[in-house]
């Protein structure tokens, strides 16, 4: 199983965004981003999208409709798939 809180910090710091408060819901074990508003946003996708805007790299999510839904559909997979994954021999089933 994947470390979401370090996941987080780790897309963070590639979108140059190095200070976000990240803690784990403790009932989904879903990352919970804590915003500088004092509002949360709670999910693997919907964090990476708002760090991607937040920074003003929307390239990253894709330019077209089209490229925003295969962003959209690995970042998904990756929640519902290889999240799931007891070990690293069933990542590399489920990528196969």
């Amino acid at each position: 199983m994947a470390d979401v809180k370090q996941d987080v910090r780790a897309i963070a710091k590639f979108l140059g965004l190095n200070s976000v408060k990240v803690n784990v819901n403790s009932e989904t074990k879903t990352p919970v981003l804590h915003t500088e508003n004092s509002k949360s946003v709670e999910g693997l996708s919907s964090i990476t999208v708002y760090l991607a805007k937040k920074c003003n790299n929307r390239k990253i999510l894709g330019e077209t409709a089209e490229q925003y839904a295969v962003v959209s559909q690995w970042s998904e997979y990756r929640v519902t798939q290889i999240d799931r994954c007891k070990n690293k021999e069933d990542i590399c089933t489920v990528l196969k």
